[in-house]
């Protein structure tokens, strides 16, 4: 009987393999037509350094397809092309916020004295240490001082007050940080 297929699944696997056997053969030239085209969208699929979410799979999509196939379609790359300038702009604002934070910042109290601040949560982010998990808190005062705890999470755009140890003054990227130690949030 033509047209019974009797395994689907292999049927489907057949199908996406002789695809691929195909685009395998027009991979080369079409790859160096769209890298001709749209080389700032080639560039950026092959860095891959799209974060983490759904948008950063799409993006790994369109690199496999990239990859495979030797081109994305001009809707496809005009999205990349978007991701692209939000890059841009996001690391223009980020440049921006630091000038501003070197400009502002100052260290605050003595190392050893254990003070009450008043600090908005700026940012909160996780890294992997040799210990384990450690989570930073990136805080700011009224006066635009940066202070940085790390130890238990805290919500970000939080306004706390807080007692705490000044542990040490240090500078990062050339703003001036205060590190604390064992606060309690009053």
């Amino acid at each position: 009987m033509a047209g019974m297929v009797w395994d689907e699944a292999a049927y489907e696997a057949g199908v996406r393999r002789r695809i691929l056997q195909n685009a395998r053969k027009t991979q080369p030239r079409k790859l160096a037509e769209f890298t001709e085209a749209y080389p700032e969208v080639v560039r950026f699929l092959m860095e891959g350094r799209f974060g983490q979410g759904s948008f950063a799979e799409l993006l790994f999509n369109f690199r496999d397809q990239l990859m495979n196939f030797g081109r994305l379609s001009a809707k496809q790359a005009a999205v990349v092309q978007k991701a692209i300038a939000r890059r841009e702009e996001a690391r223009k604002a980020a440049q921006a916020r630091a000038a501003h934070d070197a400009e502002t910042s100052q260290w605050v109290g003595s190392v050893g004295d254990r003070k009450t601040f008043t600090v908005k949560v700026v940012r909160v982010f996780t890294i992997e240490t040799a210990y384990g998990l450690m989570t930073i808190n990136i805080l700011m005062d009224d006066s635009g001082n940066v202070l940085v705890y790390r130890g238990h999470k805290w919500g970000t755009n939080e306004v706390l007050t807080v007692r705490a140890r000044i542990k040490e003054h240090s500078e990062y990227q050339g703003v001036k940080q205060t590190i604390l130690t064992r606060p309690t949030v009053l």
